[in-house]
């Protein structure tokens, strides 16, 4: 396999999941579907999806701030379930992550999500990723993304890989870990909004998971 990247083998692995394993066939644009066919412009839906990622996204929300813009309110017993069959049609796992995961599980690395953004929505994409992993951490900022991995680093040891896309949140990582135990990965994902963002710190980068490889596995 050509153009590997090989580091230490890690005691555990943190990692992101919008963008970083999974990414929205189509763009996140098509969410408002179940709106603009109501009557509501796509403008308006995308303004009102804007509003809610800084909330902390999930329909709930997207739905008070679509209410708020438009006027009138929706029938949530409608919405609720075209919005699951939108996250089912729409919401997919990236084929390599799918390979890498499953190896990771062989080789008895625990890997845990570390992801930003509404626990009950994160929670669900995760969960239908089918992805294999230990447990999942959703927090509400970027920054608190630190307190997880270093509580990683607590119970496993050092070093930790961390995979993330934002290269924002990879560089506040290498200025919390003074140690140096982190091994920041960037996962350069054409779909991610950060795909072009530079970065502070140079960071491991890979555009397919499978070409993350760990000393003796080689």
């Amino acid at each position: 396999m050509t153009n590997q990247t090989i580091v230490l083998r890690p005691k555990a692995i943190g990692c992101d999941f919008d963008f970083t394993v999974s990414y929205f066939v189509g763009g996140i644009d098509t969410i408002t579907k179940p709106f603009t066919k109501r009557g509501i412009s796509h403008e308006i839906a995308m303004l009102a999806e804007q509003a809610a990622e800084e909330r902390g996204f999930c329909l709930s929300v997207y739905l008070e701030e679509i209410e708020k813009i438009a006027g009138w309110p929706f029938a949530r017993e409608v919405i609720e379930p075209e919005f699951r069959r939108w996250m089912a049609k729409t919401i997919r796992t990236y084929e390599d992550a799918q390979h890498a995961f499953e190896f990771w599980r062989t080789q008895s690395l625990d890997v845990v999500f570390i992801t930003l953004g509404n626990k009950e929505y994160q929670l669900d994409k995760i969960a239908m990723s089918q992805l294999p992993h230990r447990y999942a951490f959703v927090v509400d900022r970027d920054e608190a993304k630190w307190v997880h991995i270093n509580q990683l680093l607590q119970a496993h040891g050092a070093p930790v890989v961390y995979i993330d896309d934002k290269p924002e949140v990879l560089d506040h990582i290498r200025d919390q870990d003074k140690a140096g135990e982190v091994i920041t990965v960037r996962a350069m994902r054409a779909e991610s909004p950060y795909h072009k963002a530079p970065a502070r710190h140079t960071h491991l980068e890979v555009s397919d998971l499978t070409l993350l490889v760990f000393e003796g596995d080689a």
